[in-house]
């Protein structure tokens, strides 16, 4: 376990190479990101500590397009979950710190009542957040990338395919 910030906790002992990626995004956007912000967080974090993981699929809800990162605030911690083929395989540094900024920023709306239960609406507000705080979350989706991610996972699902958002919360 690796402590990226008081009350932020990395379990990082499955998937090295995504996870010396997100230590080092992690790392660039909390000293990019505004103090006040970081304020906000961490007396959060205080009262919530913030267990982050890496996994090998997204599995927790069903949808389109699976999700790069997850905020799930439980009633005494927080879980962040990003999905490490994107941690790995990302074009660029910016991309992979813009969705840590963007899970942080969901934790931010938690932490001062701001966040919205429709998802469309607490998007948008995260989206907002972020560019006040000089952070991109314009990442898109594509079917090139959606097969990259795949033929990944075809390769590695024996060595890493139970770590899964459903195996770490315990989910069937």
């Amino acid at each position: 376990m690796i402590i990226l910030a008081p009350n932020i906790h990395f379990h990082d002992d499955v998937f090295f190479r995504a996870s010396a990626r997100f230590v080092e995004a992690f790392q660039a956007m909390w000293s990019r990101m505004r103090e006040a912000a970081r304020n906000v967080l961490l007396a959060f974090f205080e009262t919530k500590p913030c267990h982050v993981h890496l996994c090998f699929k997204m599995d927790l809800d069903v949808r389109r397009d699976e999700p790069w990162g997850r905020c799930a605030p439980a009633t005494d911690k927080v879980f962040l979950t990003f999905l490490v083929p994107f941690m790995e395989r990302a074009d660029n540094d910016e991309g992979v710190i813009g969705v840590i900024a963007h899970e942080l920023a969901h934790c931010h709306n938690h932490a001062t009542g701001k966040y919205v239960a429709d998802e469309d609406a607490e998007e948008k507000q995260v989206s907002e957040l972020l560019a006040s705080w000089g952070f991109d979350d314009s990442i898109g989706y594509s079917d090139e990338w959606k097969a990259a991610v795949e033929m990944w996972r075809a390769c590695r699902e024996l060595s890493f395919g139970q770590h899964t958002e459903k195996q770490l919360f315990g989910v069937a």
